[in-house]
């Protein structure tokens, strides 16, 4: 019986095992592709900074007219960009264009640099800067010495300048400006003033500085100029009339101080500035803000911006200290004999 039980197990275990054999394998289960875990923001592939990414910024640089004032402006603002990373040709592109005096021709140059889709657009002389903000309120704007960014309208506050503009202002208050004229030539009455009428920043300063000087015993002998070739004349009309001549924040008057300097030497005639540039161009003396530094100011700012910053919360800034520069060669061409406490602290120049 036990024999008999164990071989009918046998032939059913060979039973099975054949029809195992002959049967058609089951097909596995498809598998879904695996699905890609996150990146964190540490991986290659995440969003990086320029010197990662190999991003070069594309900016466009829009100049008023070539003067030296804002060309230290843009030395300072280039050599700043530089000393923090930003190497041209390498990861930054400048596109530099002069509207060469002429409002028309600032305002082709930012519809230029906005069709370009510029990163970012830098502005040396108020029109320049006005002209840009009025074509884009999207690309950053980043200004350097303007002297009234609020009443140009291109910023709400100087704390919270509140869209995309901001940057560094040259504005010293004018009695500064006139305490230190005063100490230089203590018995001035009247003061020649050349300016153009269709900058704002000009007449922001005139505006402000014509009471203060009333305040001091002093009288503003205006002449209006329309551009650089009006200069010589409004310069000579001023001759006999006037005790000194002094230039406001003018790009227009600036860009021409040669023409201005030497219708003033040729008739001892003192020109002071409240830039302290112009005395390399022959103004007798300069009397305001390093430039070359409001320049490497703008610098950091627009490194903020590039760093994601927004310009809206990017205070404009300012210099507090106010800087003498003397012209050595036209102080002995018009016999002026400044005092000791200005030559002291002033840096000279021929």
């Amino acid at each position: 019986m036990n024999k008999r039980l164990w071989i009918a197990m046998a032939i059913v275990l060979l039973v099975a095992m054949v029809a195992a054999c002959t049967a058609a394998p089951t097909p596995a289960p498809t598998q879904a592709p695996p699905t890609a875990a996150p990146q964190s923001s540490n991986s290659s592939s995440a969003p990086a900074s320029s010197s990662t990414t190999g991003k070069t910024f594309q900016i466009g640089i829009t100049v008023i007219v070539e003067h030296p004032v804002l060309t230290a402006m843009q030395k300072g603002f280039q050599d700043r960009m530089k000393e923090l990373g930003y190497v041209e040709g390498k990861n930054v592109v400048y596109e530099v264009k002069n509207a060469q005096g002429d409002l028309t021709n600032a305002t082709t140059i930012a519809k230029q640099f906005v069709a370009s889709k510029k990163d970012m657009i830098v502005g040396l002389g108020t029109p320049s800067i006005v002209a840009a903000a009025k074509e884009t309120k999207d690309i950053p704007i980043v200004f350097a010495g303007m002297t009234d960014p609020v009443g140009s309208g291109v910023v709400k506050t100087m704390d919270q300048p509140g869209g995309n503009v901001t940057g560094t202002t040259d504005w010293v208050p004018p009695e500064d400006q006139l305490a230190v004229l005063k100490e230089a030539y203590p018995n001035a009455k009247n003061i020649g003033i050349i300016f153009n009428p269709s900058e704002a920043n000009s007449k922001s300063w005139l505006d402000t500085a014509t009471p203060a000087a009333q305040k001091v015993g002093l009288t503003f002998v205006t002449v209006p100029v329309a551009a650089t070739g009006d200069l010589q004349a409004a310069a000579q009309s001023l001759v006999g009339r006037v005790d000194l001549i002094l230039a406001g924040p003018d790009n227009t008057v600036s860009g021409g101080m040669e023409i201005i300097a030497k219708v003033a030497i040729s008739n001892k005639l003192p020109v002071l500035s409240i830039a302290q540039e112009n005395a390399a161009q022959g103004a007798l003396m300069g009397m305001g803000v390093d430039y070359y530094k409001l320049g490497q100011m703008a610098a950091d700012q627009a490194d903020k911006i590039f760093k994601g910053e927004s310009p809206s919360t990017i205070a404009v800034q300012k210099l507090p200290q106010l800087v003498i520069t003397v012209n050595t060669k036209t102080a002995a061409a018009i016999g002026a004999k400044l005092p000791d406490s200005i030559m002291n602290r002033a840096t000279k120049t021929e």
